[in-house]
């Protein structure tokens, strides 16, 4: 049985309306990464949440959690359900400080399909199948000399195709990763419009990789 998020839970939290609910709301992470702190030997984990709608929202989890990132019971994609936080405004971001959780599922990634990218999509996670990939075309300009790299993608559940670009040390990072016929999860990136006059694919935009962008090779059995 699929697990429900509490779709709406994120708006609640940052209204402030969620305190007469009682609500542990089961939600999803995107994203983790370590953050510094002043106290030496102390990891602290900054998180981004999603409820299964287009909210996403910051977190940050108590100083006594981090042992379930390290631990990887708490990785990107898993499924939470917060049992006691409070949400508080920080260097003037509006955070979740997670202080109690169960991990319900440990991996499973949340993805939108490639038909709804957009540029005013900031955090996205596709699972897409590469079908080609090009060369690396090495290039020198007034500004220096780079390199390119791209392949295409088509959705896992055949819910469209795209380009993807790669420029310069971006290009280096994960060209040896791309393998064709292969699946990935792709995780940010920039949405452009397409080249269309070297572009074949039936999308009108293209996904621009920067050095924020992750690729992991979905392991799962992958219907075609």
């Amino acid at each position: 049985m699929a697990l429900k998020l509490t779709k709406g839970a994120l708006s609640l939290i940052s209204t402030g309306n969620w305190q007469a609910t009682d609500m542990k709301p089961v939600l999803q992470v995107l994203q983790i990464r370590r953050v510094q702190t002043t106290t030496e030997n102390q990891e602290r984990y900054r998180l981004v949440l999603s409820d299964g709608s287009i909210d996403e929202k910051d977190a940050m989890l108590a100083t006594n959690l981090s042992f379930l990132v390290r631990s990887q019971q708490l990785q990107r994609g898993s499924i939470l359900q917060l049992n006691e936080f409070v949400h508080s405004t920080i260097a003037h971001r509006s955070i979740i400080i997670v202080i109690n959780v169960d991990v319900i599922q440990s991996s499973c990634y949340s993805t939108v399909s490639i038909a709804g990218l957009n540029p005013y999509r900031d955090r996205w996670t596709i699972k897409a199948r590469v079908i080609a990939k090009a060369e690396v075309r090495r290039y020198g300009n007034g500004k220096g000399e780079g390199g390119v790299f791209s392949f295409d993608l088509v959705d896992h559940t055949g819910g469209g195709e795209i380009r993807t670009r790669c420029f310069n040390g971006v290009a280096d990072q994960f060209y040896d990763q791309i393998e064709v016929g292969k699946v990935y999860f792709i995780s940010e990136g920039k949405i452009k419009p397409a080249q269309k006059a070297y572009d074949h694919m039936k999308n009108d935009h293209e996904i621009r990789l920067d050095h924020k962008s992750t690729i992991w090779p979905c392991l799962d059995p992958v219907d075609d």
